[in-house]
């Protein structure tokens, strides 16, 4: 399993950058004048399959990600972890919880809701109960 993950792992520096950039919804233009260089400079880093380790750590930083992402990143897995927590922040918004079970996620309906909902059915249930009693009570009068 280790190794079907490491396939899926890009290890070309310039389209890990491209990768990120994009992440962040920025253009070209927005990281060249973070690094001090010109489009025409991002475009060819972009597209170099090896960029130096100094010139690596100086885009880490503008894009807030760690050497080791623009290195190596598995892009499929970095979306799908993305929608997982945009479907977590969702959940939990719309008065849901959300238990991680190591990497099963179930959805749990809100604690307070379900005991209010159920607080509700007893009172209903209880006033039911006391008119069939005092029906049964009248019916045996008879």
């Amino acid at each position: 399993m280790e190794e079907e993950n490491k396939s899926n792992v890009c290890t070309h520096h310039g389209k890990n950058v491209a990768f990120w950039r994009n992440f962040k919804k920025w253009s070209q233009e927005v990281l060249s004048e973070k690094l001090g260089l010109s489009q025409v400079q991002v475009s060819r880093l972009e597209e170099k399959e090896v960029i130096e380790d100094d010139t690596l750590k100086k885009i880490a930083k503008a894009l807030g990600i760690t050497l080791a992402k623009l290195k190596e990143c598995d892009h499929q897995h970095t979306i799908d972890y993305c929608m997982s927590t945009i479907n977590y922040i969702f959940n939990v918004e719309n008065g849901a919880s959300v238990a991680n079970l190591g990497d099963v996620k179930q959805t749990i309906n809100n604690p307070l809701e379900t005991v209010k909902e159920l607080y509700e059915r007893i009172i209903e249930l209880t006033k039911e109960n006391t008119e069939f009693k005092a029906e049964i009570e009248r019916l045996k009068g008879k």
